[in-house]
């Protein structure tokens, strides 16, 4: 039982996303409390979502909501999640201020479980909106199918996180090849790059370019200059390049028969946040797909400048306390100014320059309302609200800009035609089979059949299952699982090492039926050597980092920061282990085999 609700500061309900069994919960109990009639439970099969309306959905939950909102402003003590009688478990989060609702069962998932889950849906909300969060609301009134992608791409993250090793470790599984064909991947995917440059629109800039198999890495290949995509993003790209193509599981077909899709998402960079991509994936056959990462680069400074400035809004209207200086006014000042420079350069429309001098107005204003004199620590009540809603209209002002001037604008890039890629494309299925004629069906059956675990049981007997990862490149080799009893133990052992990682335990044995785990989580410099955390591992300031994973959290970034406070980490890699064995196997049998084990298979995982 699981589903999300958005809600915004009125209380409306703007997006709802409920399973079939959330549903039947909720027809029982607003039945139970005079909501609905008697019976309404016997529609569920048909119309069920029909039956539960927004307004509904506002009686039940609007006071836990309500309730959240009071304790978080006027409190300053917000509680993160409400446990209920009947074992609901209600879990909030914030983006901006609207309230982002995750409910689910605890009697089938944990709450870091279902945390982590809820961050997904946020961050697949920042990447198809950027902060221009109340386009949200219109497109989902108007039936607008971004808001629909919004729920089938978390249809499928929750379908492949019980599924899929990708989701479950959250690292990209990687074919793993010779060099040779490495290299002539490499060569192809940069002729495709040059290819979609001739035949880019204005404003666009390829810089990122990725060969699947079955949805599985065969190559990569970036230019120069460009700027590298996160490990969270490209595991969200490669989510949504499933969901789009309604391959959930991997073998499915294509949806519809289009050649190449085009999407508008925004990625954060190590120089900007919020930055404008374009996703071109072309079919090459069923189980091929090319993906080109096109940076719009005409609105970058200005998506920047945009998300800069509310960034820093938002954090003053969050926490006013920590903003009471000069120092405070003159950071907007320079916010502003910035912004007023680059969308002089970006040679906007007229109407588009109005949101900006509408900004600056506001801006005026604000300072007229005795803001300095609010930051200064008046107890001036009078002062203080009138500060604080010229504050939120401000506020409003920029997320209203970005999405009038970034989003809505470049949307029209995934419909617009593209006469001379649709004209190159024969030429680029003919590039991919020339450059792997002769590793094609190499490829097609490494990437479907896997890593088997017989390849490796002569030498480790005993051995059910590995998975080994690197996080530095965040990319595993992971044994392929035959047996839905051992997918069960793997997916429950996985729970328990990172619950356990998370609390500063990062080698762990324990014996769980008729399974032996073991995990491991360690260090090493650019020589393979391992090394250990210069200071000591307190297991309270772990606890108030973000769950272990990728997507939805930095925990591995924040952890070697943490454990090498005054060291480059490009000079370390983060590395983590965990094996099965059959039970009987003696623990010095398996304490031998962790350590041959990750030797032998680590140059597999580049």
């Amino acid at each position: 039982m699981k589903g999300f609700l958005v809600i915004d500061t009125l209380n409306d309900v703007v997006f709802k996303q409920l399973d079939s069994d959330l549903l039947k919960h909720i027809i029982e109990v607003s039945t139970r409390n005079g909501l609905l009639t008697e019976g309404a439970f016997e529609h569920v099969a048909g119309s069920s979502s029909e039956i539960i309306t927004n307004d509904i959905l506002v009686q039940l939950f609007s006071p836990l909501v309500t309730s959240h909102r009071v304790m978080k402003e006027r409190m300053h003590n917000a509680y993160s999640s409400i446990y209920c009688k009947d074992q609901t478990l209600c879990i909030f989060t914030k983006y901006y201020d609207w309230t982002i609702l995750g409910i689910n069962s605890e009697k089938e998932d944990s709450e870091a479980v279902c945390r982590k889950r809820l961050k997904v849906f946020l961050a697949l909300v920042q990447r198809l909106y950027g902060p221009a969060v109340q386009e949200l609301k219109l497109q989902t009134a108007n039936g607008n199918k971004r808001s629909q992608l919004l729920g089938s791409v978390m249809d499928t993250y929750c379908v492949l996180k019980k599924q899929n090793q990708v989701f479950l470790f959250e690292a990209l599984e990687q074919v793993a090849v010779n060099k040779d064909i490495t290299s002539s991947c490499t060569k192809l995917l940069q002729e495709i790059l040059d290819t979609f440059q001739r035949c880019a629109l204005k404003g666009e800039m390829p810089c990122h370019s990725f060969l699947l198999f079955n949805f599985k890495l065969v190559s990569s290949f970036s230019r120069r200059n460009s700027t590298h995509l996160s490990h969270g993003d490209i595991l969200l790209l490669f989510l949504i390049l499933q969901s789009l193509h309604n391959e959930n599981d991997g073998a499915g077909e294509h949806k519809g028969d289009q050649n190449i899709h085009s999407l508008l998402v925004f990625f954060a960079t190590a120089l900007h946040s919020s930055i404008p991509y374009i996703i071109h994936s072309v079919v090459i056959s069923r189980s091929i797909l090319l993906v080109v990462v096109s940076e719009v680069n005409s609105k970058v400074l200005l998506a920047d400048s945009l998300f800069s400035l509310l960034k820093h809004l938002h954090s003053i209207q969050e926490n006013p306390e920590d903003g009471r200086c000069r120092m405070t006014v003159d950071v907007l000042e320079s916010a502003i100014t910035r912004l007023s420079d680059t969308s002089r350069r970006a040679e906007l429309q007229k109407d588009e320059a109005t949101c900006i001098s509408l900004i600056t107005k506001k801006w005026a204003h604000l300072k007229m309302s005795g803001f300095v004199e609010y930051l200064s620590g008046s107890d001036n009540t009078e002062l203080a609200a009138r500060s604080e809603e010229a504050l939120l209209l401000l506020k409003k002002n920029v997320q209203t800009a970005f999405g009038e001037l970034v989003l809505n604008p470049e949307l029209a890039r995934e419909v617009e035609p593209r006469p001379m890629l649709e004209d190159s494309l024969q030429l680029i299925r003919t590039a991919v089979e020339k450059n792997l004629e002769g590793y094609m069906d190499y490829l097609l059956v490494k990437a479907h059949e896997g890593l088997q675990i017989s390849s490796f049981s002569a030498q480790f007997p005993g051995l059910l299952h590995f998975v080994y990862i690197n996080r530095t490149a965040n990319q595993m080799l992971a044994t392929t699982i035959d047996t839905a009893e051992l997918h069960a133990q793997i997916w429950k052992g996985w729970e328990l090492a990172q619950r356990h990682s998370h609390e500063g335990s990062f080698t762990i044995m324990w014996v769980n039926r008729k399974l032996h785990f073991s995990y491991a989580l360690w260090f090493e410099n650019q020589a393979g050597k391992p090394v250990k955390p210069k200071c000591a591992v307190n297991p309270v300031d772990l606890i108030k980092m973000s769950f272990p994973g990728v997507i939805s959290s930095s925990f591995y970034g924040q952890l070697m920061r943490y454990c090498f406070p005054d060291v480059s980490l490009d000079q370390l890699s983060c590395l983590e282990f965990m094996c099965a064995h059959e039970n009987s196997v003696p623990v010095t049998t398996i304490l031998e085999q962790l350590q041959l084990l990750p030797s032998s298979i680590k140059d597999l995982c580049v």
